[in-house]
């Protein structure tokens, strides 16, 4: 993606949405580029995709950060097996990137959003 120094974005592997209440980025956006969803209907940034070969479970270390995170808001992320990395249940995903931020698998993080 190309970012213009004029236009603010979000990278989330730097920082998440955190889905204010009322969603005060929409209403502040001067240019009214950032609108709400027709009818109420939630917010959706984008989705997670887990990229597996770098899950700190996979390679046998004990992590449950992106499902602890997750779960306080969305719960989009749940463990259907022990010991593997997590499993998306897309339609409670919203993007916010609140995984990817918090995921302690650097420099590569096991979890990426993806725009929609």
């Amino acid at each position: 993606a190309v970012f213009s120094e004029e236009t603010p974005s979000l990278i989330l592997k730097y920082n998440y949405c955190r889905m204010c209440d009322g969603f005060p980025c929409i209403s502040s956006c001067p240019t009214g580029a950032l609108v709400s969803p027709p009818n109420g209907e939630r917010i959706v940034i984008g989705k997670a995709t887990i990229e597996c070969k770098f899950c700190l479970r996979k390679k046998g270390e004990h992590c449950t950060i992106c499902v602890d995170f997750c779960s306080k808001k969305f719960n989009a992320l749940e463990f259907t097996q022990p010991d593997l990395p997590p499993s998306l249940v897309s339609e409670r995903c919203t993007g916010c990137g609140e995984c990817e931020y918090h995921c302690p698998a650097k420099p590569e993080s096991a979890i990426s959003i993806t725009a929609i």
